[in-house]
């Protein structure tokens, strides 16, 4: 068994997005989909946010948009690049859908209207965006 300490985001960030992996397999398998929902994008979108933070440095924000912007700023410096379209689309999907952290943990949908999205296809995106990360942290 591998040492986990709480204080490595980078660590935690894989560990969220293996729960919402989990959540989603779950959900498929017992057909669940819709009652897993929620709890599994939750998960998805917090592993979003560390996982930049590990990158960019710890910050108290949870604002995506803000976050990936400082994220650009480093893909720049150290590697003179840019994130590619899809990565920064899932970026700003969960942005648009929960600026604040807070829609999916607390069960209010944002925008006000009914949310879906086919999660076995989130997980496959989430799989491309830690994968991503991972090659980013290595550098």
């Amino acid at each position: 068994m591998e040492n986990f300490e709480l204080s490595d985001l980078f660590s935690t960030a894989e560990s969220f997005k293996l729960a919402g992996d989990k959540l989603v397999e779950m959900a498929h398998k017992n057909f669940e989909e819709r009652e897993l929902f929620q709890p599994a994008i939750y998960n998805y979108r917090h592993a979003t946010e560390l996982y930049i933070k590990s990158i960019i440095g710890e910050e108290i924000n949870h604002n995506l948009s803000q976050l990936k912007k400082k994220l650009d700023s480093v893909l720049k410096n150290k590697f003179n690049s840019i994130a590619p379209p899809w990565f920064e689309n899932i970026i700003e999907a969960f942005n648009n859908t929960d600026p604040k952290g807070t829609a999916f943990r607390y069960g209010i949908t944002v925008p006000k209207e009914e949310l879906y999205a086919d999660l076995k296809h989130v997980k496959t995106l989430m799989s491309w965006l830690a994968e991503s990360f991972r090659l980013i942290k290595e550098k």
